[in-house]
C-alpha cells in the first residue's frame, strides 16, 4: 500500500512541475518574442541610418541579407513538447 501512495504522490508532483515548466516555457516564449521586437527596432534603426551613411550600410550588410532572405524561416521560439502524464491506477 505504501507504493501505491507513494506512486500517487509521485504523479501529483509530476503534475506540478509539469506546471511550473509550461510557465517557464510561456515566459520563453514572451522573452523571445520581446527580443526579436527589440532586433526589429535595432534593424529598423540601422537601416534609417544606413540610407545616409554607406559605412552603416556595410555594417548591417549582413544582417539586412538574413532579414531579406531567411528572418520568414527564422523563429526564436523553440517549442519543447510537454510529457503526458503517467495514468493514475485506483
Amino acid at each position: 500500500m505504501a507504493e501505491l501512495e507513494a506512486y500517487r504522490a509521485l504523479v501529483e508532483m509530476e503534475h506540478v512541475a509539469q506546471e511550473h515548466l509550461n510557465r517557464i516555457q510561456d515566459t520563453r516564449a514572451l522573452r523571445a518574442g520581446n527580443v526579436w521586437s527589440t532586433m526589429l527596432d535595432i534593424y529598423a534603426r540601422a537601416r534609417s541610418a544606413g540610407r545616409n551613411d554607406v559605412e552603416m550600410r556595410r555594417a548591417i550588410a549582413d544582417f539586412a541579407h538574413f532579414m531579406k532572405h531567411k528572418a520568414k524561416k527564422a523563429s526564436p521560439v523553440v517549442a519543447t513538447p510537454a510529457p503526458t502524464p503517467a495514468p493514475v491506477a485506483a
